[in-house]
C-alpha cells in the first residue's frame, strides 16, 4: 500500500510540471513586474479575503461591502483593456 504522503508529494510534483501551472506561474510572475497592477491585486486580495471572513463569522455580505471589490476590478479591467 503507497505511503499517503508520497503520494500527495508525487501529486504535487505532477501538478507543478503541468502546463496549466507553468502557464499560470508565469502570469503570475509577469505581474508581479508591474507594480501597479500587482498594487492592485493584492489590494484585491485583501479585499476579497475580508469579505470571506465577514462570511465565514456568520455575517451577512452586503452589496455596500461588495462595492469597493467591484470598483477594483473594474479599474483592473480598465488597465487592462488599455494595454492590449
Amino acid at each position: 500500500m503507497a505511503n499517503v504522503y508520497d503520494s500527495a508529494n508525487q501529486l504535487a510534483e505532477d501538478l507543478k510540471s503541468s502546463q496549466q501551472f507553468q502557464d499560470l506561474k508565469k502570469s503570475y510572475d509577469m505581474l508581479k513586474l508591474d507594480t501597479m497592477g500587482y498594487a492592485l491585486f493584492q489590494q484585491f486580495q485583501n479585499l476579497q479575503m475580508s469579505l470571506q471572513q465577514k462570511q465565514a463569522a456568520g455575517q451577512e455580505v452586503t452589496e455596500e461591502d461588495v462595492k469597493p471589490l467591484q470598483d477594483l476590478s473594474s479599474k483592473m479591467q480598465n488597465i487592462d483593456a488599455s494595454r492590449t
